[in-house]
């Protein structure tokens, strides 16, 4: 028995809805789990270069997915919440941190860190031995930071808080000069760079 007009049309429109709604769920999905970013600076030379567009899963940090060293993150910057920026965690709660002569330390050893550039022989007295007396004004939390927070010459990362560092060390605004990020500051890490000038660069983790 053949189905009559108003059925099928009917029915065309179900499939029409259906597909819609699958659609509409798929993309909610994406953008929940995912979110796309272009790196502006160069802070992380050469892991992440200005111009790389990077896909940041979110799902794992919303699920409480655990923060380790050397783990990259995206994150809100605490003296604009509204901007994103992308660093590389390097201090956890109740690490003790500082920088001797550009090489960073951790619980008194020497982080071995592959990833990290150093494209200056010049030796600042704040960006490379640090922490130290700021060379230039710092903000607010930065200061508090220097203030509440250093014991023995070290910086201690307090409860829900992470220190963050650029890989090029030389030239990134990082928690040297901003403080300490807030756990709940974290938006996700990248997990693929689906873009870039460099065609080598693509579709390939940032580590």
């Amino acid at each position: 028995m053949k189905a009559s007009a108003s059925t099928r049309a009917w029915l065309a429109k179900l499939l029409i809805l259906s597909a819609v709604a699958i659609v509409a769920v798929v993309m909610i999905g994406w953008y929940t789990c995912f979110r796309a970013f272009v790196i502006a600076s160069g802070s992380m030379e050469s892991t992440l270069v200005p111009g790389d567009r990077i896909l940041v899963d979110r799902i794992s940090t919303f699920l409480g997915a655990p923060v380790h060293h050397g783990d990259i993150v995206a994150y809100r910057w605490p003296l604009d919440r509204n901007m994103r920026y992308v660093h590389r965690v390097v201090g956890l709660p109740g690490d003790r941190l500082n920088i001797v002569n550009k090489h960073l330390r951790r619980n008194g050893v020497e982080v071995t860190e592959p990833y990290a550039q150093h494209s200056s022989t010049l030796i600042d007295s704040y960006r490379d031995n640090f922490p130290n007396v700021p060379n230039f004004p710092l903000r607010e939390p930065a200061m508090d930071m220097l203030e509440n927070h250093v014991v023995n010459g070290e910086v201690v990362v307090p409860a829900d808080h992470y220190f963050v560092m650029g890989d090029n060390r030389d030239d990134a605004a990082d928690s040297r000069y901003f403080g300490f990020i807030q756990h709940s500051d974290l938006v996700g890490r990248p997990i693929v760079i689906y873009g870039s000038s460099d065609p080598k660069r693509v579709w390939k983790a940032p580590r």
